[in-house]
């Protein structure tokens, strides 16, 4: 007898003949391959049913092994098994497609792609005709068809991508083969995508405004305790650019774009994150070299490369990011020179404003007002330099204050009970009022690029804020206690000017208040200590207040003299979602954000 180890061998073959009353599988698998056999797909469960064979049988069911005398038949049975295909599988006996989809990203101009195609096939292979079903910007250069393509050879077909055209491309190039020995065709499909952009290369006045939005479910319960849940995952930007033209080409120029594309997408460049390369960039580079720190450079995004004067410019679509260089996507070449006091910076796709503003000076000089909000979003919350307490980052750096710092106090849940004529009832269902303030970052004292890395340390905490949903820390930065006593080794006590907390700060179970629930002091020397705040007595005859603290201070004691200052510690959000930049120079911005207190 002669035992037979499984072998895999596509269901359609092993099944083919069941009516004959055995399987016929005396054909070589070498042959069986070069008549283009279906290939078995990954992993496909089947049943096989094996016979005795008649005659001569070289090939087993799969799984398993079979007995053969040629004179006692075998007993069938059925076998389920899994058909593993093999690394030739993969790549022999079909068609390969280089791109196999054509993803023109964000055109900003015209570009030149490939589509190669390659017969993979043991025999040769025809392209009968090329169908081009997506808009006319959109050209193929095919050169002569039919075209017969020899095994394991490729054509390429040209595509050529003009910037003319609808805003949005969405279609298909078929190419219809053909094998040379059979009659049926077959059709090879490659979708194109993609999005034709207009870009604002205006260079606008400086004091442009970027506004972050957010969207924040809050839901508030009867004692003011809420929950925020964020709907938007990353803020979007409105930026509102306002350039002054004083050509009246230029001038026009704008005046025809915004007649005729101002609905569609645009590539708004970010002017407050330029930078200049390290190196000239010389015409047929594909990268330019840059410091990437501090900026919203992204891969799959978009970058511009303009004059020092502004006179010419180029846009790309970044395939690599480091920290000295962005690449471009294949094919992708500058044509004009970017010495190393030009700009590059980074470009958002947005959505303009349909409806612009322009007032025309009486020299002619005319300033167009037009507001983008932008459309490729990401969030790029970090904290990792920010102080943290409990779990929340503290803001302490400067509150910057240009005349006066606008602050107050707000009471939700009031009901006002009053027909203007009698007597007016008012009551409130929370039991504490919401101080609300504003805070302020300026870069304008740190020279670029150090302000850039403030401002790019400030957004990252922004978008980590998520607008209104998370809590962070503030302090007043105001001496809030005068501290009157001692403070003894080990102590866990302050003893302080009379302030009306323990009247006002406390709940009816004398537990304290958020968000004036907790302290920050300030030594003399710079040694910050955050307490939290758990009780306080009035002493001294009325005149002095201790308050209690959940931990003990130093070992040591501190003396009022070396306290600088003793302030709340405040829980707050951002109040309305939105914070306001006002950039008037790379690296300088005043930073603005509208907060009120919560009270957990």
């Amino acid at each position: 007898m002669t035992n037979y180890a499984g072998y895999m061998w596509p269901v359609d073959q092993i099944t083919q003949s069941v009516d004959r009353g055995y399987v016929q599988t005396n054909v070589s698998p070498a042959l069986m391959a070069l008549a283009a056999i279906p290939r078995p797909q990954p992993y496909e469960l089947t049943n096989a049913t094996e016979q005795s064979p008649i005659g001569h049988l070289d090939r087993t069911m799969i799984m398993g092994t079979i007995t053969r005398n040629n004179v006692q038949p075998a007993n069938a049975h059925n076998r389920a098994a899994f058909i593993m295909p093999t690394y030739s599988n993969d790549l022999l006996g079909h068609w390969l497609l280089v791109p196999s989809i054509l993803n023109l990203g964000n055109l900003l101009s015209n570009q030149e792609r490939t589509i190669e195609v390659a017969n993979l096939f043991p025999t040769q292979k025809e392209i009968a005709s090329v169908t081009n079903a997506t808009d006319s910007g959109v050209t193929l250069v095919t050169g002569t068809l039919p075209v017969i393509v020899n095994p394991y050879n490729s054509y390429v077909l040209q595509v050529n991508v003009s910037t003319l055209g609808p805003p949005n491309i969405n279609g298909t190039i078929t190419l219809v083969g053909e094998n040379l020995d059979t009659t049926d065709p077959e059709s090879l499909v490659v979708p194109v995508t993609g999005a034709r952009i207009t870009l604002f290369p205006w260079d606008p006045e400086q004091g442009y405004t970027e506004q972050l939005e957010w969207k924040t479910d809050i839901l508030e319960s009867y004692s003011g305790i809420e929950q925020r849940i964020s709907i938007r995952y990353a803020p979007r930007q409105k930026l509102t650019y306002t350039p002054f033209m004083t050509n009246t080409q230029k001038d026009m120029q704008l005046r025809m774009v915004l007649f005729n594309w101002l609905p569609r997408v645009w590539g708004v460049p970010i002017w407050w994150e330029q930078a200049q390369p390290t190196q000239a960039c010389t015409p047929g580079s594909n990268f330019v070299a840059i410091n990437t720190a501090n900026a919203d450079y992204r891969v799959g995004g978009l970058v511009m490369l303009m004059a020092p004067d502004l006179s010419y410019y180029e846009t790309f679509q970044i395939a690599t990011i480091s920290s000295t260089e962005l690449t471009f996507t294949s094919g992708a070449i500058t044509v004009n020179n970017y010495p190393v006091n030009a700009k590059v910076m980074p470009v958002r796709t947005a959505y303009a404003k349909t409806q612009t503003q322009s007032r025309t000076l009486i020299t002619g000089a005319e300033r167009v007002s037009i507001e983008f909000t932008t459309l490729d979003n990401v969030n790029l919350a970090n904290i990792g330099t920010w102080d943290i307490y409990q779990g929340l980052p503290i803001l302490d750096d400067i509150n910057y204050v240009d005349s006066e710092l606008t602050e107050g106090m707000a009471r939700n849940g009031v009901t006002i009970i009053d027909n203007a004529s009698g007597t007016i009832y008012q009551q409130a269902s929370t039991d504490r009022s919401r101080p609300t303030s504003v805070k302020t970052w300026w870069t304008g004292g740190v020279a670029a690029p150090n302000g850039q890395s403030a401002i790019w340390t400030i957004r990252q905490l922004l978008h980590w804020l998520n607008g209104s949903q998370s809590a962070f820390w503030v302090p007043t930065n105001k001496n809030d206690m005068t501290v009157t006593a001692t403070i003894t080794g080990g102590a866990t006590i302050v003893t302080i000017e009379y302030i009306g907390y323990t009247l006002f700060g406390l709940d009816a179970s004398s537990n304290p208040m958020r968000p004036f629930g907790d302290v920050r002091m300030t030594l003399t020397n710079g040694t910050v200590i955050i307490r939290q705040i758990t009780g306080a007595t009035v002493t001294g005859g009325g005149a002095t207040e201790t308050i209690s603290v959940n931990s003990q201070f130093s070992a040591t004691n501190i003396l009022p003299a070396n306290i600088a200052r003793l302030e709340f510690l405040m829980l707050m959000r951002i109040a309305d979602d939105k914070v306001l930049f006002t950039h008037d120079h790379p690296g300088r911005a005043q930073i603005v954000a509208n907060l009120v207190g919560v009270r957990e």
